[in-house]
């Protein structure tokens, strides 16, 4: 099974944003990421091995601006389709200090 926390946060930081495991109560540096597994299922074969598995994750976007995020959202996209992971929801949420934010969620299948 694959450490899939460490995966997602590597990958994510070879990007030049902050990276957060999970929200922090205060968001200290824009623009920044943070992710959290939401699921994370297997499906074992007759040997007990792993025969498949699928990992759901969310991914959130936050920068000052909509222009900021988008450029993120393109750069995120990509990288993670680039290593089988493929996003299957985007978008946008209100931030009560009128920051951008975009919700992504990702899924992987093996």
């Amino acid at each position: 099974m694959n450490n899939v926390k460490k995966e997602i946060y590597d990958l994510l930081s070879t990007l030049e944003y902050t990276v957060y495991q999970t929200r922090p109560e205060v968001l200290a540096e824009f623009p920044c990421v943070t992710f959290m597994v939401a699921q994370h299922s297997i499906e074992p074969t007759l040997e007990r091995e792993i025969g498949y598995q699928q990992i759901q994750f969310n991914v959130d976007l936050f920068a000052n601006t909509a222009s900021e995020t988008s450029s993120m959202l393109a750069e995120v996209e990509s990288m993670l389709r680039s290593n089988d992971y493929i996003m299957t929801d985007c978008f946008d949420l209100l931030e009560p200090d009128g920051r951008s934010h975009l919700a992504l969620r990702f899924t992987y299948l093996s």
